[in-house]
């Protein structure tokens, strides 16, 4: 099986310039956990997970509406091609625990 038989085609992006808010806010619309951040909608900077939001809100208390997005944001992204084998895929998760 090959990754581009089950992955997401119409990804859910936010722009490098988005609050944390209103990142929030497009995971509980479209019930996701994660989203890429990119920069002038192709460049992904990042990844921001709904475990990033709500471990800064605990250890941080800040203001979410006044937190960009890249504030929390992974910088390092692991990707694999369309046509790449699932097994090579989920080796990669494994190596880098994601």
């Amino acid at each position: 099986m090959k990754v581009k038989d089950i992955m997401t085609k119409d990804v859910v992006i936010a722009n490098s310039t988005d609050n944390v808010l209103t990142v929030a806010k497009l995971m509980k619309h479209h019930n996701i956990g994660a989203i890429p951040v990119v920069e002038n909608a192709e460049k992904v900077l990042g990844m921001i997970t709904d475990r990033d939001i709500v471990l800064s809100l605990a250890d941080y208390n800040f203001d979410p509406a006044n937190t960009d997005v890249t504030k929390l944001m992974s910088n390092k992204v692991y990707s694999v091609r369309p046509e790449a084998d699932l097994s090579s895929a989920i080796a990669l998760m494994k190596k880098q625990q994601i």
